[in-house]
């Protein structure tokens, strides 16, 4: 493997890393490519072996690890977002109940909550997509509070009634 094809693999793979990681916040597309790239690339090798073909190993062997490292590194980021998100829900809940106490109802939006109780409504996630707190309240007084944790599906939601974190879908 030549250099120059191993710095298109890295540029390939950073990349990949940005979109998936921090604007998407999913991990599909990396896991889709990661398991092609290292199933292509064992493949090589073992045929490689097989022929007996000379270092084999030292031509593929880095493109594995290049993609095993990205698919990694995307599933890494997107944990760390999910507790960075859970962290600061935990204020805005405390913000939202705190506020119930005080005006016997739960607030319209989550504007209501800053400055008196929070400063600014934090983003849930470092990410570009998905990044916000959604809150709604119902008319029957009923709070639905929930951010997405794998996009567009996998809403954390916390039930208000029950304290207690749940999973919307």
């Amino acid at each position: 493997m030549k250099p120059k094809s191993t710095k298109v693999h890295l540029s390939a793979a950073t990349l990949i890393l940005v979109t998936d990681a921090l604007i998407l916040g999913q991990g599909v597309a990396t896991t889709l490519i990661a398991v092609w790239m290292v199933a292509i690339n064992l493949i090589s090798i073992a045929t490689g072996l097989r022929k007996k073909a000379k270092n084999p190993e030292a031509n593929r062997a880095h493109l594995v690890g290049i993609y095993a490292t990205l698919w990694l590194s995307v599933i890494a980021v997107i944990t760390a977002n999910n507790q960075i998100a859970t962290m600061r829900a935990e204020s805005v809940i405390s913000a939202i109940k705190l506020y119930k106490e005080n005006h016997q109802q739960y607030p319209e939006t989550l504007s209501a909550l800053t400055p008196d109780l929070l400063q600014s409504i934090p983003r849930a996630k470092f990410t570009l997509t998905y990044h916000s707190f959604e809150y709604h309240r119902l008319p029957n007084e009923d709070v639905i509070f929930f951010y997405t944790t794998l996009p567009p599906f996998r809403r954390r939601t916390y039930d208000f009634k029950n304290d207690r974190w749940m999973a919307l879908d």
